[in-house]
């Protein structure tokens, strides 16, 4: 029986054939102030980006777990399946 490849290692022991894909581009986004604000996050500079977000409007805070939730199932059930968003609970 062959070893398994320590965690970590699985990409730092990759032949040479196989090439690596790099994701640069930003599509999903159609709103240039949506785009300008991901591609700061992808920077890594994620108090600016969720800065710019709160600053338009985008980043809502709702104390009570409760309230959270149902405001999240509220929104998730208004929009189509195409159009889904992503929620943190």
């Amino acid at each position: 029986m062959r070893p398994s490849t320590p965690a970590g290692r699985i990409i730092s022991s990759r032949k040479p054939e196989c090439k690596t894909a790099h994701l640069d581009e930003i599509v999903r986004q159609r709103d240039p102030e949506l785009k300008a604000d991901v591609e700061q996050l992808s920077r890594g500079d994620v108090y600016g980006g969720v800065e710019r977000l709160d600053q338009q409007g985008r980043v809502y805070e709702i104390a009570s777990r409760e309230e959270r939730l149902t405001a999240i199932a509220n929104e998730y059930v208004k929009r189509p399946a195409r159009d889904a968003r992503c929620f943190a609970g």
